[in-house]
């Protein structure tokens, strides 16, 4: 069960550091349209 919970973690923790990337390069391309 350990080992099963562990790969959960990592795999949350992956998938809220892809949210938190894919955000920030959404919000960039927005504040680059906006600028020109």
């Amino acid at each position: 069960m350990a080992t099963v919970d562990l790969f959960a973690i990592i795999g949350f923790s992956a998938l809220l550091v892809g949210v938190s990337i894919l955000m920030t390069f959404i919000l960039f391309k927005l504040s680059a349209n906006e600028g020109k």
